[in-house]
């Protein structure tokens, strides 16, 4: 695996980068050194600039250390995206804090096992989850809570303005929102509610306390987040890292653009992903950039935003550029600002592809959507499609020093010792992950953390990504599908993410996903659709769906074919595979007539 054949194709991108030895706290204070005047973060009309974000990082580091809250001690954050998240996962490492972000809509027991796992010590949640939050932690040994609101950061008409569309829009919010317990108790047990802090209180606190030297509580190989994983094919894991895989991978995402200081990045990635704090906060950080935090929108809110703003970057996932190319003020918005927009998090259909390119062309500008892939387990993307070479149907290539090979998936422990067993180019098998973003280990499971890992004998570490995946004789990565997503049928290799691929390349599909269903020795796999003309025939739309797929086996070709206006997604931005499982198999058109397959 020293072969980097990839490495013709990165450009002017350097083929490693020295990354500093410094704690995420260290390179906030550089920036805001070098650029205090520069825009850091802009809120709903709101704006930051690096030398108060500086400030304010420091206040709030007083104000936990008022609080009690010592090293080795763990902060969890419920809310949207909003700024109280950039500053407090930098006020936490200023301490030597471990932090650990939740998703804002997040049901009662996804948030109850997050904080079971991570068992934080204090939290801080949105003053609309702070009546839920109240209600979970009757069972847990939480301190305290800080409640952020829109109106520490946002100006109070773009506040108005915001909660307006939320209404007008009914946008489904989720979550666990509510009026907390009654008499101060803390859920149904009676227990004494913990003490909650407003924000604006919580940062006057400790105004005069003189806090450790930084480097006495922290440096960049201890526990800065936890991150936790989708959960797509499993129960969310908490995943390690450490400042050192944050700051790789801020600046592997940095010269990809390249992005530069006073450039505007719009991530519409939540922030509790690793994809949104990495990119949209660290990154950004770390390039002297000006992120805009967006906490709710609709496509029509965030193309009327892209006009507004003129963001040169744009981050989000599928859904994010869906909405975008079939909403007419994105179409007639100028595009020249635009530098690069970026995808991750699941497929990108070759149809938005096109329509976004064709749009953005029209409208002065020179750029395609880069789709990249990544996991938590890597922080965020570990490889992006290059400017250079942008082939269909791939991911593109490894990130700076990051090796990606792929080799038989390992089913015992004694497959993972010794090398792996490398695949020749094209030949599906497991992607291997090798580079500084790669996690430290998955929180308190060791026995996850063994299996992940495999070590060569030349003492390099790769991670099992669980992955299926294949690469080309240049080093372009095509990702296949989840190995728990095959069907365990002993005898058969049935692989539902080929028919996906090559469904996803077809100008007829926005978005579409395979499932598969064992059926006594059989595999059954149905494909479900959402066409780009929810008014063509179904049926005529079923049989050119079928005709391209003839180049591959029959028993990789969909039997069902079901057809949707838009695939159900999970919290993550991933199309939702296992709520389209438990759906009764069947093709459907919008008359609801059910027909055989042919």
């Amino acid at each position: 695996m020293a072969d980097q054949r990839w490495l013709p194709y990165y450009g002017d991108i350097p083929a490693t980068i020295p990354y500093p030895d410094i704690t995420l706290y260290e390179g906030l204070t550089r920036t805001a050194a070098e650029h205090a005047d520069h825009v850091a973060v802009e809120f709903l009309d709101g704006r930051v600039t690096y030398g108060r974000l500086e400030e304010l990082v420091n206040s709030a580091a007083r104000g936990l250390w008022a609080l009690g809250v010592r090293p080795g001690d763990r902060l969890a954050l419920l809310i949207p995206n909003m700024p109280h998240a950039a500053v407090l996962l930098y006020a936490a490492n200023r301490l030597g804090v471990a932090m650990s972000l939740f998703h804002a809509e997040a049901g009662s027991r996804a948030v109850s096992a997050h904080l079971t796992d991570f068992d934080p010590t204090w939290m801080a949640v949105s003053d609309e989850h702070v009546g839920g939050v109240l209600r979970l932690l009757s069972a847990h040994s939480v301190r305290g809570l800080v409640v952020c609101t829109y109106r520490d950061f946002g100006r109070h008409a773009a506040v108005k303005r915001m909660q307006r569309m939320r209404r007008r829009s009914n946008v489904d919010l989720g979550g666990i929102r509510g009026a907390s317990g009654r008499n101060g108790s803390s859920g149904e047990t009676g227990r004494e509610a913990p003490p909650v802090f407003a924000w604006t209180s919580f940062m006057q606190l400790g105004a005069h306390l003189d806090l450790p030297a930084h480097r006495e509580v922290h440096d960049p190989d201890r526990l800065a987040v936890v991150l936790y994983t989708g959960g797509t094919t499993g129960a969310p894991v908490g995943v390690m890292h450490t400042d050192r895989q944050l700051n790789a991978v801020a600046l592997q995402t940095q010269v990809q653009g390249p992005l530069l200081a006073g450039q505007g990045l719009l991530s519409l990635v939540p922030l509790s992903h690793g994809y949104g704090i990495a990119v949209a906060v660290h990154a950004a950080v770390s390039a002297a950039a000006l992120s805009i935090i967006v906490p709710h929108f609709t496509s029509r809110e965030l193309a009327r935003l892209v006009r507004r703003r003129q963001p040169e970057y744009l981050v989000g996932v599928p859904e994010t550029y869906i909405g975008l190319v079939f909403d007419r003020v994105f179409r007639l918005t100028r595009h020249r600002a635009r530098m690069g927009a970026f995808c991750g998090g699941d497929r990108l259909a070759k149809s938005v592809r096109e329509r976004f390119e064709l749009i953005v062309r029209r409208r002065g500008g020179a750029i395609g959507i880069r789709e990249g892939y990544g996991l938590t387990e890597t922080v965020t993307a570990c490889a992006t499609m290059p400017d250079s070479d942008s082939r269909p149907g791939t991911v593109g290539i490894p990130y700076p020093d990051t090796l990606i090979g792929i080799a038989e998936p390992a089913c015992s422990a004694d497959e993972r010792r010794g090398d792996p067993a490398w695949l020749a180019d094209g030949e599906l098998g497991e992607i291997l992950v090798s580079g500084p973003t790669v996690m430290q280990g998955y929180w308190r499971r060791e026995d996850l953390t063994r299996r992940a890992f495999h070590v060569g004998t030349d003492g390099r570490t790769w991670l099992r990504t669980g992955d299926l995946g294949r690469m080309d004789a240049d080093g372009f990565l095509s990702i296949v599908e989840r190995i728990p997503d095959q069907p365990a049928v002993p005898g058969t290799r049935i692989h539902p993410g080929l028919a996906e691929v090559a469904l996803n390349e077809h100008v007829e599909v926005l978005e579409a996903c395979v499932t598969a269903r064992v059926d006594g020795s059989a595999v059954v796999l149905t494909a479900h659709v959402a066409p780009v003309d929810t008014d063509r025939d179904p049926r005529w739309l079923e049989q050119h769906l079928r005709d391209a797929l003839e180049s591959l086996d029959e028993e990789q070709r969909p039997v069902w074919y079901r057809f949707h206006t838009r695939l159900p997604r999970t919290l993550g931005g991933v199309i939702d595979r296992r709520r389209l499982r438990r759906e009764r198999t069947g093709c459907r058109d919008r008359r609801g007539e059910t027909w055989a397959p042919t």
